[in-house]
């Protein structure tokens, strides 16, 4: 059954009783969410409790992936039933030669990133642990002259948030008089 056929006969059953769930493990075997990715991938969307063909671009790649039939999950077994090699040389191809070859490099960074949140741009380097509570707030009282001179700071270096700048300035100053 060609996929233009297959949702032409979930549309009669949606017009029905419109459980697509029903439809999905009677008529054809599979889960609705198997059933409903396939017409996704192949360009049909559901509006108005039918599915109507949106994208031109995936007018064939059900077919070429599954020979125009539908592929249950017990039958898909490797990935070769959804991607073809081809498809796959094709997308690893337009991934830049910097990102292949340096790909556990970009791994550690995000990694570390998310452990720490570690910028570096220029002569400053804001390294802070990672917050737990994202919404912790205090108020503090400080000397007007020296907030004046770190609002003017804080302009200069837009790249970085008041809170980041404080919190780094606070965890230096603790660091080295300790």
């Amino acid at each position: 059954m060609t996929i233009e056929e297959q949702v032409q006969r979930i549309n009669i059953e949606l017009k029905k009783d419109g459980n697509f769930t029903r439809a999905a493990k009677e008529v054809f075997g599979v889960s609705e969410s198997t059933l409903r990715k396939k017409f996704k991938k192949s360009g049909y969307k559901r509006v108005d409790n039918e599915y109507v063909f949106i994208e031109e671009e995936h007018a064939e790649k059900i077919g070429r992936q599954t020979g125009g039939r539908l592929v249950s999950n017990e039958e898909c077994q490797t990935i070769d039933d959804l991607v073809s090699v081809d498809e796959i040389q094709v997308l690893t191809s337009s991934i830049p030669k910097e990102i292949k070859e340096n790909y556990n490099i970009l791994i550690e960074m995000i990694e570390g990133y998310k452990k720490n949140k570690h910028i570096n741009t220029g002569n400053i380097i804001v390294e802070l642990p990672a917050e737990e509570n994202k919404e912790f707030r205090v108020t503090i009282r400080i000397n007007e002259i020296i907030y004046k001179a770190f609002n003017n700071f804080c302009e200069v270096n837009k790249q970085f948030t008041k809170k980041e700048l404080l919190s780094q300035a606070l965890k230096e100053y603790i660091e080295n008089h300790k």
